[in-house]
């Protein structure tokens, strides 16, 4: 089953990366995709298995390892 990217308008649904379980950094994220709950208009908060695809992230995000890339 594909998952969908949770960005608002984006209907990417080639899956992605799943938030950080670090509170502080998942914060960033949340404030980044500028999304709010619709029924109590605050930020919204991901669910476990909510993902942000490769599209949202420049390649400065990312890492180099000795096996290629890594987020």
């Amino acid at each position: 089953m594909p998952q969908y990217c949770c960005v608002p308008q984006c209907t990417s649904n080639k899956g992605g990366h799943r938030f950080p379980k670090n509170e502080s950094q998942k914060l960033k994220w949340r404030v980044a995709i500028k999304r709010t709950d619709p029924s109590t208009k605050s930020l919204w908060n991901p669910g476990a298995l909510d993902v942000v695809c490769a599209d949202h992230f420049l390649p400065s995000d990312y890492n180099e390892t000795l096996l290629g890339k890594s987020h």
